[in-house]
């Protein structure tokens, strides 16, 4: 096998798996939100909430100290994990899995094209290596295939960070508190970007290869 084949398939294997990885991953949407809020008896409260989301599941956290500890008890905390099919905290599932429902069912269906391009881009080029690159067509399966995984992941990821203002709404909606937000890292999408950039590398590979055989 000559030395570029092996760098096709290893930065396609790269990719795609970093690229499984986001897609599988709750860390698409990161949000930590601080506020206070007051109940029927005037207590206030210190509210923190810790919002981590993916495509297909969630977990939110959040700590709420009150300030006032003669009337009541003084602090109260919890986690919640929920797949948006069902959640063990009712305010999450009437309100934070509704008001998501259309963006996740977008970005479900976009990055599901680019895993699944993805994966055939893949077979593609093991086929393609194995014939010694003399199958164009292989290599024209992947280079395709890897192109339209990249545009429709990337398109995902781009929606996501779009819409995460949208998701800053949300968290407020569900504790009626106004709060500071704090958007942090998504680390999913730095991952998926990066595999996204080992799949355009070997995409760019076959392109090369295509061209120089049709020339």
């Amino acid at each position: 096998m000559p030395e570029n084949g092996k760098m096709k398939i290893l930065a396609a294997f790269v990719g795609v798996v970093l690229m499984i990885i986001s897609f599988a991953s709750p860390g698409w949407v990161i949000i930590k939100a601080d506020g206070n809020s007051y109940d029927y008896f005037v207590r206030e409260h210190k509210v923190k909430v810790y919002l981590s989301a993916g495509l297909w599941y969630f977990s939110l956290c959040f700590n709420s100290t009150n300030l006032r500890p003669y009337i009541g008890p003084v602090e109260s905390n919890g986690c919640y994990v929920g797949n948006y099919i069902q959640s063990p905290n009712r305010v999450v599932e009437e309100t934070f899995l509704k008001l998501t429902k259309d963006w996740l069912l977008e970005m479900r269906i976009w990055s599901s094209v680019g895993i699944c391009s993805a994966a055939l881009g893949f077979i593609g080029t093991i086929v393609a290596i194995r014939y010694m690159m003399r199958s164009k067509c292989a290599g024209m399966v992947a280079f395709v295939s890897f192109s339209v995984s990249v545009g429709s992941f990337v398109a995902a990821m781009a929606k996501t960070l779009i819409a995460t203002n949208y998701n800053k709404g949300t968290i407020m909606m569900i504790y009626y508190i106004p709060c500071m937000i704090y958007f942090q890292c998504p680390w999913s999408l730095v991952v998926g970007a990066i595999g996204s950039l080992f799949v355009v590398i070997s995409a760019i590979g076959h392109l090369c290869h295509i061209s120089a055989a049709g020339a």
